[in-house]
Order: C-alpha cells, then structure tokens, then sequence
C-alpha cells in the first residue's frame, strides 16, 4: 500500500506524509511535528495532494519492480518516521503510538522480498532493530531517559 503512495504524479516530498497519515493513520499534527513544520501547514499540504488525486483521478497500481528501486527512499522515510514516532513512547504501555515502532519493524521485514538488493532496506531494518534491543534499558523505573553511555 505505502509503494501505491509513491505515484510519480505525486510530488516527493508530499509522499512520506501521505503514506503516514493515509496508510499508517498518523494525524497531521504528528507528521508536522517530525518534519519540523507547523500543524496548519502540513494538514494544508495534505488536502492540496488528497485534491491532486481526486481531480487528476491518479489510479494507484503496484509498481513494477524496475520501478520499486525510484521509489523506495519515500517508503523507507515512511517507515522510519512511523518508528520515530512511536520509539519515545514504546515504553509507556498505555500509549496509543507504542505499537507504531513494532508496526514500522513489520513494515521493514516486509519490504525486504520487495527490494532484496537495495542495502538502505537492511540498514533501516539493522537500526530500527539495534534501537529495538535496546528499549528496556532507556528508561529507569522512575521513566526518566537514561543516555546509552550509562545503560546496562
């Protein structure tokens, strides 16, 4: 689904935030806040692109896998905004974007038959996986972030 948000009509830069909000379910204010943007100017940005499809009636189809290697910065971007946005509450248990970090994992190791060549997969995969290991030990039990030189 997220490769059918990469249609070349489709500007790049607007790719990462649709797939976020249209595939993964991410608010705009969320998507603003890991582009560094204000909440008003992404949700504007997202109607104009949601607009462009409607009036330019884009059909989104799977794209061939010659075209899966132009494509697949804009889905990895997606995958790791989904896991940053989920990795600073992967720990409180009650949050409703803990599961996004287990969901941007799945994503990766679902991508890899897709792309089995492109190394930018692995090391996304490699990464979100090392911070993953790692989750226990960012916290002490008071919940207070504690830095990789002092975790066990």
């Amino acid at each position: 689904m997220m490769f059918l948000c990469t249609h070349p009509a489709i500007d790049p830069i607007m790719r990462t935030p649709l797939m976020l909000q249209t595939v993964l379910g991410i608010d705009a204010s969320r998507i603003a806040s890991s582009f560094i943007i204000k909440p008003s100017t992404m949700s504007q940005r997202l109607t104009r692109v949601k607009t462009k499809i409607r009036a330019e009636r884009l059909t989104f189809e799977m794209p061939d896998a010659e075209e899966i290697p132009d494509r697949i910065d804009s889905v990895l971007e997606a995958i790791y905004a989904a896991y940053g946005t989920g990795w600073d509450e992967a720990a409180i248990a009650d949050s409703p974007r803990r599961k996004l970090a287990e969901e941007a994992i799945y994503l990766g190791r679902l991508l890899l038959p897709f792309a089995p060549h492109e190394p930018e997969v692995y090391g996304l995969l490699a990464l979100m996986l090392h911070c993953e290991a790692r989750r226990e030990a960012r916290h002490d039990d008071e919940g207070n972030y504690v830095p990789l030189s002092e975790q066990e």
